[in-house]
């Protein structure tokens, strides 16, 4: 993972695009903010996304499945 701020992310936009889809680079770009909490948003292989998005889906599948029914609930 790449971390670069988000000046650096508007000056190499193509580069950095080219980056992710050729070589599977994920990027950490770093937001200016006022306040004390760092804030940042993240490039990643869409690839990847679906793999995350598969992982939390199926985690959310889980958590259904397991709450107790209802209907049995005396």
């Amino acid at each position: 993972m790449k971390t670069i701020t988000a000046a650096q992310f508007e000056q190499d936009f193509e580069a950095i695009i080219d980056d992710v889809a050729q070589n599977k680079t994920t990027y950490k770009i770093l937001l200016s903010t006022d306040s004390d909490q760092e804030q940042a948003v993240m490039v990643i292989p869409y690839e990847e996304y679906e793999y995350l998005q598969d992982v939390y889906t199926d985690s959310l599948n889980l958590k259904e499945q397991s709450k107790p029914n209802q209907d049995t609930i005396l």
